[in-house]
């Protein structure tokens, strides 16, 4: 299980994307709130 500030890696692409960047496009009011208040 990974959480929002860590990081994932996909072993078959080379690839280290950030939690935070994988939820980017969730539409839901917990996700508004985290970037709402992380912009602040």
């Amino acid at each position: 299980m990974n959480f929002l500030g860590e990081a994932l890696y996909f072993e078959s692409l080379d690839l280290t994307l950030s939690v935070e960047e994988s939820y980017h496009r969730v539409q839901n009011a917990d996700m508004a709130y985290f970037f709402s208040n992380k912009a602040e």
